[in-house]
């Protein structure tokens, strides 16, 4: 897909992204969460149910494609992780929405 970065030496918006740069992670995004989205409707919508089994680290990504299935199994093992809330930003794909 080509996705942008974050490359802090280019021209462009305040958060050092070109705006093709900048294009190209908002269309990641967008497609990240859409494919969430979808995710936590199947079961409601086609009644295929998801089961995620978390056995070791579960973090970022793994965390939206897995949390907002039908039933999610953890093992003695599993370490849960939302790194990007140590840096700062908020966790995304929905997580402070399950977690609350």
């Amino acid at each position: 897909h080509g996705y942008g970065y974050y490359d802090p030496t280019a021209n462009g918006n305040s958060n050092g992204q070109s705006g093709k740069d900048a294009i190209t992670t908002a269309a990641f995004f967008r497609e990240e969460y859409q494919l969430n989205h979808k995710i936590a409707q199947q079961y409601e919508r086609y009644s295929i149910p998801q089961i995620s089994i978390w056995d070791g680290i579960v973090m970022g990504g793994g965390v939206g494609l897995s949390v907002h299935g039908t039933y999610r199994v953890c093992t003695q093992h599993t370490k849960f992780a939302m790194p990007e809330t140590n840096i700062g930003f908020f966790p995304d794909v929905g997580a402070t929405y399950v977690l609350s």
